[in-house]
């Protein structure tokens, strides 16, 4: 059975855990911060080349959060088997693509979406955003051998999620 909030936080032990030492928190927040500025201008610079028109911006918001989703789980497959810098993952993953990739943008669009073409456009937009991304995640996890190796196979990733940070043998 998955971890419910109420018992993350009874128990600290029982959140994922990763292969590394601590950096600090001061440090985490200030690489989080700084990757998130590189993710939004990098967000920005293209979003804006990109739209002239309420469809072209709402596909540049899914291949921008398609490109997003594939680089976390290519991202994320590299470091499950044990990089050894642990300031890769907050300012890449939580940083960068966290802010590159952003559900409110992509929110927005369908919004937009709604009001000016129909509810169902909108629906559809946002129903092929979510499973674009989850293709786009997993092949990127795929290609960085993350699949097959680690996930769901008792050594990290999702599994680690099931155990409550217990790894399975």
């Amino acid at each position: 059975m998955p971890p419910t909030i109420e018992s993350m936080r009874a128990a600290p032990s029982a959140l994922p855990t990763t292969k590394t030492a601590p950096i600090g928190l001061a440090r985490e927040l200030a690489l989080v911060a700084a990757g998130g500025m590189i993710g939004a201008l990098a967000r920005a610079a293209l979003a804006t080349r990109a739209a002239t028109s309420l469809e072209t911006f709402a596909i540049s918001t899914q291949l921008v959060n398609s490109m997003g989703a594939f680089a976390l789980g290519l991202l994320l497959a590299t470091l499950e088997r044990g990089h050894p810098r642990p300031s890769l993952r907050p300012f890449l993953a939580v940083g960068v693509l966290g802010s590159f990739t952003t559900f409110s943008t992509l929110v927005d669009d369908g919004r937009l979406l709604a009001s000016s073409r129909s509810p169902l456009v909108a629906i559809a937009f946002l129903a092929l955003s979510i499973a674009a991304g989850l293709v786009a995640f997993l092949l990127g996890q795929w290609l960085g051998g993350g699949l097959g190796r680690g996930y769901g196979r008792g050594r990290g990733g999702f599994s680690r999620l099931r155990s409550h940070g217990r790894s399975a043998p």
